[in-house]
Parts: C-alpha cells; sequence; structure tokens
C-alpha cells in the first residue's frame, strides 16, 4: 500500500482521501454499502431516490439469471452486455451474433474475437465462482447475492463506449469529477471542480481529456450534480457513475472504495487536499 500511493497511510489518524477509504473499508459496516454496490439492487434505490426521473436514466436491464446457462443469448438483441452484479471488471461486450451460434465480443482483458455460447457461460461461472472485494478487504461486495445480468451495450457509432462522469460527494455535496474519454489511445482522464473547472492535477498514466471530449459533460454537468447529491445523501463519502450519451446521461453506478484507496494523484498534496473535505469520528 505504501509502494503505491508513497506513504505510509495513518489509520488512527486519517486525513488523506486514501487513508479515510481505507479506514472506510474497515470501519463502515452500514447494509446500505452493499445494497448500491449490487449493481441490480442499487436500481431500486436509484428509484427510491430520484422517482420518475430513474425511469430515464437507469439503462434497462434485459435479463437477471443465478445460473448462467439460462441467459437467453440468442434473444437478446445485439449489442449487449454480460456482466456480474458483484464484481467489477466483469463486462463482456457483445457486439455481433452470428447465425452459427457464435459471437462477436471483447471483454476489458481481452479484444474482440469469436465466443461461443459455452464459453461465455464458463466465463460468467468464473465471474460467479470469485469472491470480488476478499483479497481487498472491500467489505460492501461481501454480502452480494451473485447474479448476472444483461443490458444494452451503450455505444456511439464506431461502437466505443460513451465518455464517463464519475461525481466525488463528500456528505451528500458533489465536490469534484472525474472526466473519462475513451479514444484510440485509451482512457483519457482529468479531475474537475464541480463546476467543471479543470484542476491542476494529473491522473497517470492516463493522459488528459481534451475540451472538446468535456463540451458534452459540461453541457450535463448541472443536472448529474443534482442527481447525485440524492444518491450520495446516505453516505459520508462515495462517487456516483454516469454516461453521457447523446440522449441524455444515464447511471452507472455508486463507487464506495475508488481504487481500493491506493489511488495516485499528482501532486500528492492533493490526495489530502481532498481529504478535508470528508468528516469521520475520530478513533
Amino acid at each position: 500500500m505504501a509502494r503505491d500511493i508513497g506513504y505510509e497511510p495513518d489509520l488512527h489518524n486519517p486525513e488523506t482521501i486514501n487513508e479515510k477509504i481505507l479506514w472506510k473499508k474497515i470501519h463502515d459496516r452500514s447494509p446500505l454499502l452493499t445494497k448500491t454496490t449490487d449493481k441490480v439492487e442499487v436500481r431500486e434505490y436509484v428509484r427510491e431516490k430520484l422517482g420518475a426521473v430513474a425511469d430515464a436514466l437507469l439503462i434497462p436491464v434485459l435479463h437477471v439469471v443465478a445460473d448462467p446457462s439460462d441467459l437467453p443469448l440468442m434473444d437478446c438483441p445485439v449489442p449487449f452486455v454480460v456482466k456480474a452484479n458483484h464484481a467489477w471488471n466483469t463486462n463482456l461486450f457483445v457486439y455481433e451474433r452470428r447465425p452459427d451460434g457464435w459471437f462477436m465480443a471483447s471483454t476489458g482483458d481481452q479484444a474482440r474475437s469469436f465466443w461461443s455460447r459455452q464459453e461465455i457461460i464458463h466465463q460468467c461461472n468464473q465471474w460467479l465462482n470469485h469472491t470480488h472485494g476478499f483479497s481487498d478487504h472491500q467489505w460492501a461486495y461481501l454480502g452480494i447475492d451473485r447474479k448476472v445480468f444483461i443490458e444494452p451495450f451503450l455505444s456511439d457509432a464506431f461502437e466505443g463506449q460513451y465518455p464517463e462522469a464519475k461525481i466525488e460527494c463528500f456528505h451528500g455535496v458533489p465536490t469534484y469529477v472525474l472526466a473519462i474519454a475513451h479514444n484510440a489511445s485509451g482512457r483519457a482522464m482529468s479531475l474537475l471542480d464541480a463546476d467543471g473547472d479543470r484542476l491542476d492535477l494529473k491522473c497517470p498514466p492516463h493522459d488528459p481529456v481534451t475540451d472538446e471530449e468535456l463540451v458534452d459533460l459540461r453541457a450535463h454537468l448541472c443536472t448529474l450534480r443534482r442527481y447525485a447529491a440524492r444518491l450520495s445523501e446516505d453516505f459520508d463519502y462515495c462517487r456516483v457513475d454516469f454516461y453521457v450519451t447523446p440522449q441524455g446521461p444515464r447511471f452507472s453506478e455508486i463507487t464506495h472504495y475508488p481504487r481500493s484507496g491506493a489511488r495516485m494523484l499528482t501532486p500528492r498534496n492533493f490526495d489530502w487536499e481532498m481529504g478535508t473535505h470528508w468528516k469521520i469520528p475520530q478513533s
């Protein structure tokens, strides 16, 4: 941990954002953490908080199953995404379905290739058999009833992912925005203040997001802040994530342990500055 963030974290008197995320992993046992970490159950929470607005904000779920062999892969309109509800980095993007039963698909770790139905089911079973959160002490993941589900793949004309706005909230107050753009060189990242202005901060190893890539995000930022404030009001700290699409923003997830408390921030003093917004009980 010290090697990742550049110092030995003090969990008895946490001050930086990384130290306080680590503190939260150890001490916070609110059942709402588990509910809002579950990628299926969080949808109910969004409806409770936002009411009718949630209908437009939530990406439709096409199917939810406990047994991956029950997934109706031949019946879902392409493109779609297969996900696990209890984990991170468990996304299988399906771009094309061939009449012979093969699928053109990719994951976060594998480039596009042909997958059989059985290979997709095997991948899902591997996800379900892995206890996400255990090795990193991310308590909120451990109590989730494991399932896999399918939702439409929100993609641009080139089948790329839309920009993302990840809003850091402290005690229900949106304070920072992590802007992410997906382009030919990979993922670009920039940290903005709550008004959408750039901060003098780098997110290594990623290049910064260009001003052109920030246009749509900034156009929706007032609305996104309002949604994030409602969705974060039950927590001392969380990050509320959205996709920014031409049809308007779409909810992605609520994240309680960004980078598991090992986020590299340049300059490093911003680690402390972010932490000042989060008031936790003193040990």
